[in-house]
């Protein structure tokens, strides 16, 4: 199994994943959907999680810094 850093660190490898895939945020990338590939800023996070982990899971990037 592929811990959490690991899995961030090939997310962001992914070419247009340094940047939060809704609002194009390179700040605060601290959330990531990890069935669908794509990294989420802080703002964007609270429409993935509303859409259902069906649809988009929101998992944290870091432990220990989301909320």
């Amino acid at each position: 199994m592929v811990d959490n850093e690991e899995f961030i660190t090939a997310l962001t490898r992914i070419p247009g994943n340094t940047m939060c895939c809704d609002c194009s945020s390179q700040e605060y990338l601290t959330w990531a959907s990890s069935n669908v590939g794509v990294v989420v800023c802080n703002e964007c996070v609270g429409g993935h999680r509303a859409l259902g982990e069906h649809i988009s899971e929101a998992r944290c990037a870091h432990l220990g810094v989301c909320t």
